[in-house]
């Protein structure tokens, strides 16, 4: 939950200070990028990756996880900014959720 935190207030911080989106990647700064609200993109848009070098932002490790079964499970973490549904109604609001 603590690193979730920390990335949060990262991405917060770039921005307020300067981007319109920061992504979930290591991607460079760039002024013609694209941004996302729900389905519709909006170009340009100035973006960067929240692992890019110049945030000083440490990538999250590969963790092991170990299931109740015992089997053992090499994942890696992924980033999701989707609409959340259950049972076809909207989960918190008809806005995009963040999953981590």
């Amino acid at each position: 939950m603590q690193q979730i935190a920390n990335y949060q207030q990262a991405i917060m911080r770039l921005e307020i200070t300067a981007y319109d989106a920061v992504l979930f990647d290591e991607s460079a700064e760039n002024t013609g990028g694209t941004c996302y609200t729900g389905g519709v993109a909006t170009t340009p848009c100035h973006t960067i990756g929240l692992f890019h070098p110049s945030t000083g932002v440490a990538k999250p490790p590969a963790e092991q996880a170990e299931y109740s079964a015992g089997l053992a499970y090499q994942g890696t973490w992924q980033y999701f900014n989707a609409r959340y549904q259950a049972n076809g109604a909207d989960v918190g609001s008809a806005q995009p959720d963040i999953f981590f």
